[in-house]
């Protein structure tokens, strides 16, 4: 029996290997056949998927490049912010550290400064104006301080001039000058003197001012001002500077014998002031200058009567010590000089402020030869001597 003849049909393509539709093509078009309309259209859909991906592709990337340009933009300008904060940061700390040195400055600020004085229009005219009277009785006043020494130290006074000395000429309008003379009066302690000079009846009246002080009133003929001046600094100098102007009036003392008794009566009297005074600083320094004139007068006892005073005042006060201490040897008092010379020697080591840097590297050497005497110690009384006496160090 023949077999049935196997039917004839249609041969179906065969079966895609791979899901991916490009793979897809590949094969199709390898092979020669020709896609269904099916698989043809997802073909076309695929590849305009494509094209599309790779056009927003191309577009990231142009965005990805502009993105990364604004950012370093962004930096660069960040960096500018950056460098111009701190510019500026740095300007107002220069600023600020500059006005707080100018107030600093004003505020220490401590010389004397003489306004230009008041003056006949008569006398302006022949060349006596006030910047010219200021500036002659300025002279006077730099001649006072030139001629005093004294061991106290300048930061002690109440009105201490130092070496700044000058005549205040009047500005006009607003200027740094102007700026810097109103911070110097206002914040600082600089001692102003001001005043007039009249002229009435062939006689002249000047009339000075420091500060709040009463006035200082001196007169004389019309032909007399280099008389008025000479009196009115010296008034001023006794007025503003009382220790000065009592260790000025004992050097002019020692060198005047016919008028020793007149200017040590002043001077008792300057003391004796200051010595009363309720500002604390002037009235310890006034009772030293008396322990001075008791010790150089032999009364030793009213030495020690007013050292205490100063020393109950204030315990550290080694300018009462240093008195003192010569007086309790002289006295047979030498266990008590001996303790007080120690104290006023450690408060030397220590720089005591009281004193001038040159007075305490002089005193301190001669109070440790003194110390090392009374204990025996000569090999260091030697020692210290040299330093003494040579100045080759403390």
């Amino acid at each position: 029996m023949d077999e049935p003849k196997a039917r004839k049909g249609r041969q179906r393509p065969a079966a895609p290997t791979t899901p991916d539709p490009v793979e897809i093509a590949m094969e199709i078009a390898a092979s020669g056949q020709t896609p269904a309309d099916a698989a043809m259209a997802v073909l076309h859909a695929n590849a305009a998927l494509m094209h599309d991906q790779a056009g927003l592709t191309r577009e990231q990337i142009s965005l990805s490049r502009e993105q990364i340009g604004l950012a370093r933009n962004e930096r660069f300008r960040n960096r500018i912010r950056a460098v111009r904060d701190m510019m500026l940061v740095l300007t107002i700390l220069a600023v600020v550290g500059g006005a707080g040195s100018v107030v600093w400055s004003a505020h220490r600020s401590s010389g004397l400064v003489v306004e230009p004085f008041e003056t006949p229009p008569g006398m302006a005219a022949g060349g006596v104006d006030g910047t010219v009277v200021a500036s002659r009785l300025l002279d006077r006043l730099s001649a006072f301080q030139a001629a005093t020494g004294s061991a106290r130290a300048p930061a002690t006074y109440a009105n201490n001039w130092g070496d700044d000395l000058s005549v205040e000429v009047a500005q006009t309008g607003v200027s740094v000058g102007e700026v810097w003379r109103l911070l110097r009066q206002t914040l600082g302690q600089e001692t102003r003197l001001s005043g007039d000079l009249t002229e009435a009846n062939g006689r002249i009246t000047l009339t000075t001012r420091v500060g709040a002080q009463p006035g200082i009133v001196v007169s004389g003929d019309a032909d007399e001002l280099d008389r008025v001046l000479d009196e009115t600094a010296r008034a001023v100098y006794r007025q503003t500077q009382p220790y000065r102007y009592a260790f000025w009036l004992r050097t002019v003392a020692d060198a005047d014998p016919d008028r020793r008794a007149v200017l040590a009566a002043e001077r008792a009297a300057t003391l004796a002031e200051m010595a009363s005074s309720t500002d604390r600083t002037e009235r310890l320094w006034g009772l030293v200058g008396q322990s001075v004139d008791a010790r150089l007068a032999g009364d030793h006892e009213l030495v020690i009567v007013l050292t205490n005073e100063a020393l109950a005042l204030d315990p550290t006060f080694q300018g009462a010590r240093y008195n003192q201490v010569f007086s309790l040897e002289l006295l047979g008092r030498t266990e008590e000089a001996l303790g007080e010379a120690l104290l006023f020697e450690r408060g030397m080591r220590r720089r005591d402020p009281q004193y001038t840097e040159s007075f305490r590297d002089q005193v301190g050497p001669f109070f440790r030869a003194r110390i090392a005497a009374w204990l025996g110690d000569f090999g260091t009384v030697v020692e210290q001597r040299r330093v003494h006496w040579l100045g080759t160090g403390d």
